[in-house]
């Protein structure tokens, strides 16, 4: 997205936009392959039998050839499951997200996330483009982390102001509000908002050096380096073969 507001709209100068679009389509064609050698088969069987230990044990002992008869397994048995006991297996599930008469599943509600994702964040840089000579790198952070805090403070009060109306009460609502568990989190949530205001500030010389279009998009790299941290260190990742071709 960021690519296509520096490239198409503010018209940033590149070499060959031929070359930057075969890049930018190389940068898509890996992301797409991340994802999906991201994932291990027992993912995919976890999504499928979360909440059914019998089916889990039956499968495991009967079936061991590979994951992927253990998967196909799993999935039957849990319609069978549903059928024995008169469960329709379309029935939301109770990680569904149900909004009116539509039910959306969390793997659903996390691809929409993604691709909301992908047009805000790669357009986040955009009013960088339209500021004063005098305010852009280092001074566009404060307005930027002012506007962070603008935001916030709005969806909580939102959050809150739906809890309101739908309990009716204020200290019902408040008390409907996720914990910010400060005590367990303050270390490891300051930590994170340190790096990622370092990153975000990196970011935004970087686009007032290089543009937004080259700029905003190298900055992308981050995603490899959290690859890198999800393979080493969380072992996110399982399988040689998935691991290479990731």
């Amino acid at each position: 997205m960021s690519f296509f507001w520096g490239i198409f709209v503010f018209n940033e100068g590149v070499r060959s936009k031929i070359g930057a679009c075969a890049a930018a389509l190389v940068l898509i064609v890996g992301l797409w392959g991340m994802s999906i050698y991201s994932h291990s088969t027992n993912d995919v069987k976890a999504r499928y039998a979360p909440h059914n230990d019998e089916v889990t044990e039956n499968t495991s002992s009967s079936c061991g050839e590979s994951d992927e008869d253990d998967f196909i397994s799993a999935k039957n048995g849990l319609r069978n499951n549903y059928g024995s006991i008169g469960i329709d297996e379309g029935a939301p599930r109770d990680s569904d997200i149900v909004i009116g008469p539509m039910r959306v599943s969390v793997y659903q509600m996390g691809l929409l996330g993604a691709v909301f994702n992908g047009l805000w964040a790669g357009t986040m840089m955009v009013p960088l483009h339209f500021a004063s000579e005098n305010t852009k790198g280092l001074q566009f952070a404060i307005s930027f982390g002012t506007g962070s805090l603008i935001v916030v403070a709005f969806i909580w009060l939102g959050r809150l102001s739906f809890h309101y109306f739908r309990k009716g009460s204020l200290q019902a609502a408040y008390l409907a509000l996720p914990s910010f568990h400060l005590s367990l989190m303050w270390k490891p949530g300051c930590t994170a908002g340190l790096l990622w205001s370092i990153g975000n500030i990196c970011s935004i010389l970087s686009v007032t050096a290089l543009g937004q279009g080259v700029g905003y998009s190298v900055v992308q790299s981050a995603m490899l380096v959290s690859g890198l941290w999800g393979i080493f260190y969380y072992k996110e990742v399982e399988g040689e073969n998935n691991i290479r071709l990731w």
